[in-house]
This record gives C-alpha cells, structure tokens and sequence, in this order.
C-alpha cells in the first residue's frame, strides 16, 4: 500500500481541505491474454511494473452548510484536467471519469459531509497507449480521498470494482497478477531499468484491442480446428496453473528480472496483443519496424516490447543517456516520446 498517513501532509483552512498525489504509469513487462470468461473479461496472466512518468492529482474539498447529511447525493464533484503546459484535456464527460466515478464509490462507503469535491488532473501520460493512465488516476482519486477521509474501507475491495489493474497502482512496483489480471499472486524485485517510451498520434483503446483479439479467436475458431487447437495450446488460462507451477513462475520471473540480460534479450518480454493492436491501428506498424531497427543497432541489441494494449511502445536502454538520444530522434520524427526508467513507486502523496 502507499505510505503511512502519518506521513501525509494535509492543508486544512477555513475547512477547506486538499491533497495532492502522483499517479504512475505502468508497462507490461509480460502480458498473456488468454480466452473471454463467463464474466466478459479475459484470463490474464501478466508482470506489471510501475514507471517514473506520472500525472498528479489535486484534491479539494469544500463543505457546503446549505446541504445537510452525508449522503452521496449532496456531494458535488467537478474535474478540471489539463496537460503539464496548462491547457485544457478533454476525455469524454466527467461522470464517465474513472476519477469521478473513483471519488462516489469511496464516498458510498466513507462518511463525507455534504459539499463539492474539486480535482485537478495535471495529464502527463498519453492517453490509449497502453500506460494504464485511467486507472492509475481512479486509484490515485481512492487513495487520496481515504487520506482526506480516513474510514477504514478496504481501497483494494474498491479498486477491483472500478477496473483490473487498478489495485495495481496502490501497490507500485512490480508484481505478478492472474485471472482478470486483478489477482496478485506474488510481489517481485522492482528495478530503475533505463527506458523509452514512444507514441504515435493515434492510440488504441483498451476495448478496440480486445475486441480484435477476439475476432482473431473467432477466426481461428471458424477457419479449421487445428488453428483453435494450436490457441487454446498457446493459451494460458490462470486458473489452469497448479501451485507448484506458479511458484515456479514465481523463481523464474525473479530470476529474470535480477539478471543483466532480461532486457538484451527479445524473448524474455512477451505481449500477445501486439497482432490486435497492430491489425486495428495501421500507424503501429511503422513504428514497430522502426523499433526493431533501433533496437538491433543499439548496443548489446535492446529489446521492445509494446506497452499493453498499445499505441505506445517501449524500448529498454543501457542508460538514461541513451534513452534519452532515442527520444530525442524520436521527437524529430513527429513522435511522442519520453525517457524515463521503470520505479518501485507506486501512488504517492506530494508534501505540501
């Protein structure tokens, strides 16, 4: 969990209340998407670690002593999302927010007294590019929300209401999750490994991926049997996987992560959205294939990989001055970019 309220500092006048607190991206360092279940999700079986690119949120609340109680219904919230320059972002309506939706979920089961919840969201991860921005901005909202508000609820229990890896950013660092890609099964070794990251103008939602994922199921399916039998063999369905075999994977991804080489080599990261992403966003493809070729002329030849369910891809560096280089040729290109490192740090509250 994020640190320890006693380390949080709060501004408190005139009743006023406000906290500010970083929300990380993520990458997928290993991303297994297995068949949709009963539910509509998928089985996934992933390796998440957090990045040092963050957005950060405001949070004020002002009571309001016209409204009585503490039902939701007497809370107001307004969002006020702009990019790191000041200007104004625009993603979609408040209300369909993850922070706004974040902020009654926690209200339904904290004692928040009647009055107007105001955030502001500084946006510095792109959206659809697979950096789980949205869901590291509504674990951010819980967690800052539980500081202004401390109630006991369990943050982890309303997490998994709002989306899969959200309970995943009040954590950090780098973990294992199955199922829905919501289960931690085991924590492991976080490192600062140097990086890239670069985005193409369009991005690809999480939902356009998956569903391209599935119709490339259905084609399988429907083409002959040996095309579904070879992926239901590629397939890892979590809850396949016996307790020897996930302890196993446990050893081995720490193994792997603790070795120089897990990020020389190409077959060590693995995303098995990347023909979805690229069959349903044809600006992908350029830059995949310029990926490889940096990558193969880079020393010790890196390795990339693309981030979730894209549009954005990462590529791991010896040193952040040479991931820097190859933002800097990547801007030149018209491209976003941004050269970073992987952290431990998940969500965090800023002094004041």
């Amino acid at each position: 969990m994020p640190r320890s309220s006693t380390n949080h500092q709060v501004n408190a006048a005139n009743d006023t209340l406000s906290v500010t607190v970083q929300s990380p991206a993520k990458v997928n360092l290993y991303l297994h998407v297995g068949a949709k279940r009963p539910d509509g999700y998928h089985d996934v079986n992933t390796v998440l670690h957090t990045l040092d690119l963050h957005d950060t949120l405001t949070i004020r609340y002002m009571p309001d002593p016209s409204l009585a109680g503490t039902c939701q219904k007497n809370l107001r919230i307004t969002l006020h999302i702009i990019d790191a320059q000041g200007k104004p972002v625009m993603i979609g309506a408040p209300e369909d927010n993850l922070i706004t939706k974040a902020l009654m979920l926690y209200a339904h089961y904290a004692c928040i007294p009647a009055g107007h919840i105001h955030v502001q969201a500084v946006k510095r991860i792109p959206v659809q590019a697979g950096f789980g921005g949205g869901s590291s901005n509504a674990a951010a909202a819980l967690y800052g929300a539980s500081v202004l508000f401390p109630a006991g609820v369990a943050l982890e229990k309303l997490a998994c209401e709002l989306g899969s890896d959200v309970a995943f950013f009040l954590h950090g660092g780098c973990g294992y999750y199955t199922q829905r890609g919501d289960i931690l099964h085991h924590r492991l070794h976080a490192t600062e490994q140097p990086l890239c990251l670069i985005k193409p103008d369009k991005g690809v939602s999480t939902a356009q991926a998956y569903a391209y994922f599935d119709s490339l199921h259905e084609t399988a399916t429907d083409s002959n049997a040996c095309s579904q039998e070879k992926f239901e063999r590629e397939t890892v369905h979590s809850e396949r996987l016996q307790p020897k075999e996930l302890q196993l994977a446990k050893v081995q991804m720490e193994k792997l992560l603790h070795a120089s080489s897990f990020f020389r080599t190409q077959t060590l990261l693995h995303n098995n959205l990347t023909s979805a992403a690229l069959g349903c966003c044809s600006a992908l493809q350029p830059l995949h294939e310029q990926f490889a070729s940096w990558s193969n002329k880079l020393p010790d030849k890196r390795s990339f990989l693309l981030c979730g369910s894209g549009s954005a891809s990462v590529l791991f560096c010896e040193s952040r001055k040479e991931a820097q280089r190859c933002a800097d040729a990547a801007a030149q290109q018209g491209y976003w970019s941004f050269a970073g490192a992987l952290s431990p740090c998940g969500i965090q509250v800023v002094p004041l």
